[in-house]
């Protein structure tokens, strides 16, 4: 493999967690419309599925998009831009980037000692860790690195927007799953009819899942955008500050 200098390792990772935010973006918007077609799909008492109509099944899905690309994209960018700052703080404020850039790992930065001299090994016993594979060592991580200093890694209210989300998709979980029991109940004494709340709870949990993913992906992009912000600036992406081959 061609090594990477420092200039072209931290364009792509720019390009990177561009493309990758677009893509999940993208990907999250095609469940939300198969999630918005399906609702309007039917069962019977007899268990047969069916369509309302096309048109409503179109409408459902087009509607699903257009709610989730202006939640899901504001939640992305927001979150994304929040970390950024926050993280680019961190790293020069704290000393943490001074730290990841020493030829030697400073003692406070165990878990990227740990994870360079994996990479080592890995690769061969004899060699040194580049550029690229240090920073690829530090973004993997940057959370247990910025622990062992004693600073969160992201911001506060990041973290209590994802803890929200994951208590309220296992509560949405056990609601959704004892909607299914007492449905499966009532349709062994009586006949087989879902309650809308089976649907609702459904789409709570897809919602939270989806949301738990945005959150994510924008802290993940929001790590490596303050990188490249740091090591390259705003301006000119061509040009690197502090990043050599």
């Amino acid at each position: 493999m061609i090594p990477q200098t420092g200039t072209v390792f931290l364009n792509d990772l720019y390009r990177r967690a561009r493309f990758d935010g677009r893509m999940q973006l993208g990907e999250t918007t095609v469940i939300a419309a198969l999630a918005g077609g399906l609702s309007r799909v039917r069962l019977d008492e007899y268990g047969v599925l069916s369509l309302a109509s096309l048109s409503s099944g179109l409408f459902a899905a087009a509607v699903a998009v257009l709610i989730w690309l202006a939640l899901g994209g504001l939640l992305q960018h927001w979150g994304r831009e929040k970390c950024r700052a926050y993280v680019a703080n961190l790293l020069t404020e704290t000393g943490l980037l001074y730290l990841v850039l020493e030829h030697d790992p400073h003692e406070a930065l165990r878990p990227l000692s740990r994870r360079e001299n994996w990479m080592r090994l890995k690769l061969n016993p004899a060699a040194g860790i580049d550029f690229r594979g240090r920073m690829l060592a530090f973004l993997r991580t940057y959370p247990a690195c910025a622990q062992a200093l004693g600073f969160h890694p992201f911001p506060l209210v990041l973290r209590w927007i994802g803890r929200t989300l994951d208590y309220l998709m296992i509560a949405m979980v056990g609601v959704f799953a004892w909607l299914v029991y007492a449905n499966v109940l009532n349709a062994l004494a009586y006949g087989l009819v879902i309650s809308p709340g089976v649907q609702l709870a459904a789409w709570a949990v897809l919602a939270l899942l989806l949301a738990r993913s945005t959150v994510g992906m924008a802290r993940r992009c929001g790590l490596w955008l303050s990188l490249t912000d740091i090591l390259q600036g705003d301006v000119d992406r061509g040009k690197a500050m502090l990043a050599r081959g």
